[in-house]
């Protein structure tokens, strides 16, 4: 029903809200000092602002007639346990305030683009090694799993670079989790070769960020 994409890059930290099937999107900058980490404090300050996430909320609940029962967290990179400490005490906040339904599910999912392992997914065709096709997807245990957001036909040259996305949080299904994030990287396409690897709810907050926030030269 409703996902929250976070990021930080170079002292900014952005938040994307994202529903009613990608409808209604939004965006939000928050300064959090040096650090990769976000504090349970900034969490709150951010997501309980009335103008931030109680208002898309409001306005979630006129497109989709009901307020929302899942809100999946989706962190670009490690998410710290000073984070989910603010993921929850949001929950409550909006839940005490009729935001929330009282039986609504948390989930966190860290979404990471590089991984230590050097992943990767590859299709045999006879004796020759492909790209893996677009949407091929494999899950090593019920917390870790991997999806190719791009490859084949799409991606002409160079190497497929899957996600690699971890549950920190939440009584998920993998399957649904890589399911959702593959869906969601379809609504970051342009144009028909022009395929992006992240979902909308990280891909927005990179083109953001970016802009806002990088180092100037």
């Amino acid at each position: 029903d409703l996902y929250i994409g976070i990021d930080v890059l170079n002292n900014v930290a952005g938040f994307s809200f994202l529903g009613a099937g990608g409808e209604l999107l939004h965006f939000k900058p928050f300064p959090c000092g040096d650090r990769e980490s976000l504090t349970a404090r900034q969490i709150a300050a951010v997501l309980l602002d009335k103008d931030s996430l109680p208002r898309f909320i409001e306005r979630l609940q006129c497109s989709i007639g009901r307020l929302p029962r899942h809100l999946v967290i989706h962190r670009d990179g490690r998410s710290y346990d000073t984070e989910l400490e603010g993921y929850q005490h949001v929950v409550r906040e909006l839940q005490s305030n009729k935001l929330l339904t009282p039986d609504t599910k948390l989930g966190v999912v860290e979404i990471h683009k590089s991984n230590s392992e050097s992943l990767r997914m590859y299709h045999m065709s006879g004796e020759r090694v492909n790209n893996p096709l677009i949407g091929r997807y494999h899950i090593f245990d019920n917390q870790w799993g991997v999806v190719a957001t791009t490859g084949y036909p799409a991606l002409t040259q160079g190497t497929a670079a899957p996600l690699v996305a971890r549950i920190k949080h939440g009584d998920l299904s993998m399957e649904n989790v890589l399911q959702d994030i593959f869906n969601l990287s379809m609504l970051s396409w342009t144009k028909p070769d022009g395929i992006q690897s992240t979902p909308i709810t990280i891909k927005i907050l990179d083109d953001w960020l970016e802009s806002i926030a990088a180092d100037v030269d």
